[in-house]
């Protein structure tokens, strides 16, 4: 995967930024790409780096995933 464009960060920082102002004071925190999602379906586990998430339930301190996002987002670009 390649590193991700300037208008990319831009898109995603600008999530993030916004997600943590408005959930200022509630249990609920914004997360940025280093966070580690885990999706568990049956016996089926994926693992994603989205670029920014919400989580309110959060795993504890020294695990290195989120089990339960609320919100994901993924930045998505054509080549144009």
């Amino acid at each position: 995967m390649s590193a991700p464009t300037v208008r990319h960060n831009r898109v995603a920082t600008n999530a993030l930024i916004a997600f943590g102002t408005k959930l200022r004071g509630s249990k609920c925190r914004a997360f940025n790409s280093d966070s580690l999602v885990r999706i568990r379906r049956g016996a089926s586990t994926w693992l994603y780096f989205p670029d920014a998430s919400i989580i309110c339930e959060s795993n504890g301190q020294t695990e290195r995933f989120q089990d339960q996002p609320i919100v994901v987002v993924e930045v998505l670009f054509g080549d144009n």
